[in-house]
Formats: C-alpha cells, sequence, structure tokens
C-alpha cells in the first residue's frame, strides 16, 4: 500500500468513522424502539459524521503516486464524495426540518447509491493498483454493488422504501423486485461498516 492511502490519519479517520458508524445505528433502534424524537437527529447527525471520516481515504485513494491512471482514480472517487455531499445535505435539512421524510429517504438513497457506485469503480481500479488487500477489495465491491441499488430505490422505490421504514409495507402485495432493490441498500450499509473497521484497523497495524 501506498503512504497516501495508508497513513495513519487516513487509517484513524476509517476506524473512527466505524464507530460512529454503530453510534449511528444505535441512535436507529432507539427511535424506533422508544418512539422518541429526540433520537432521530442524533442518528442523522453522527451517520454524517460517520460518511464524512471516509472522505480522508477517498481523497487520498485519489492522489495515489503508484496509480498507473491518476484520471481514472480521480473519475472513480467523483461519484463517491459527490454521493457523501448529497446525503450530508440531505440529513442536515432534515435535523432542520426543512424536507419532508419522503424526500429525505429518496434523495439519500440515491446519494448512498453515488457512494456505492464510486465504491465498484474504486475496487476495479484497485484489482490492477494492489493498494486494498484482496479480502477488503472484494468486500468493498460487494458493498458497492448493493449500494448502488440505492440509485433506483431513490428513483423508482422510494415509496416502498418509506413503507418499509416506517413498519408499513404491505410485503405479499409488494412487488419482489422493489423489496430486494431497497434490501440491498440497507444491507449495503452493513458492508460499509464492516470495510471501514477493518480497513482501518489495517492501515493503523500497517
Amino acid at each position: 500500500m501506498s503512504l497516501s492511502v495508508t497513513s495513519n490519519t487516513v487509517g484513524w479517520s476509517l476506524l473512527f468513522s466505524g464507530i460512529v458508524f454503530i453510534l449511528s445505528f444505535i441512535f436507529l433502534a432507539l427511535m424506533f424502539s422508544t418512539r422518541k424524537g429526540a433520537w432521530g437527529p442524533l442518528n442523522d447527525v453522527t451517520y454524517v459524521i460517520a460518511l464524512l471520516l471516509i472522505v480522508p481515504f477517498l481523497i487520498g485513494f485519489s492522489y495515489d503516486p503508484e496509480s498507473s491512471n491518476p484520471m481514472a482514480a480521480i473519475i472513480a472517487v467523483a461519484p463517491g464524495i459527490t454521493g457523501i455531499v448529497m446525503i450530508a445535505v440531505t440529513q442536515m435539512r432534515l435535523v432542520f426540518k426543512t424536507i419532508e421524510f419522503e424526500l429525505n429517504l429518496r434523495q439519500g438513497a440515491f446519494g448512498s447509491g453515488l457512494l456505492g457506485a464510486g465504491f465498484i469503480l474504486i475496487h476495479l481500479i484497485n484489482l490492477n493498483m494492489a493498494i486494498i488487500p484482496a479480502g477488503l477489495n472484494w468486500l468493498g465491491l460487494m458493498s458497492g454493488f448493493l449500494m448502488a441499488m440505492g440509485i433506483p430505490t431513490g428513483l423508482f422505490y422510494g415509496k416502498e422504501e418509506l413503507e418499509m421504514t416506517t413498519g408499513k409495507l404491505d410485503w405479499k402485495k409488494t412487488s419482489k423486485l422493489a423489496i430486494a432493490v431497497v434490501l440491498a441498500t440497507f444491507i449495503g450499509q452493513i458492508g460499509l461498516i464492516t470495510w471501514v473497521f477493518m480497513l482501518g484497523i489495517g492501515i493503523i497495524n500497517g
């Protein structure tokens, strides 16, 4: 691995991202279990922080000196950063109550899809660069494909995502394709959390 991608700053940033992701999911669970609105903003803010902590890795990857095609690396990183910015904006708008929850879900899903698309490109490029260990590279690819399902979720299945999130989905009558796409978007987040933890620890341990 190159120094630009494996610096301690990037490693700790990824590790903290994983920790904050866990906090975000705890706040989400508390929100649904207690039905108290105070947990919602904490979930939104911590989720944004967790995503922003991935940005140092993306920047490091785009400037990696070992890359044989720097422009391809920059193009690969662009949708990921765009997706993170999109999610950050829509989540903070939700915190300040300037956007409807359904639209927030659609925009958040689409942003997650862009981040997934960026992950796909990054890890495909890494097959030749070997910056990320092979096992984590395949995990990143798989997570990217799952998260990329956020694009069709945001464009076509926002209603199903809203109903699934609020517990009102009729699983028997809803399109199986819609269910699979929305669930893939959610499952991709689990892969992302595992990836940031494992890569962060790997970088720190050198």
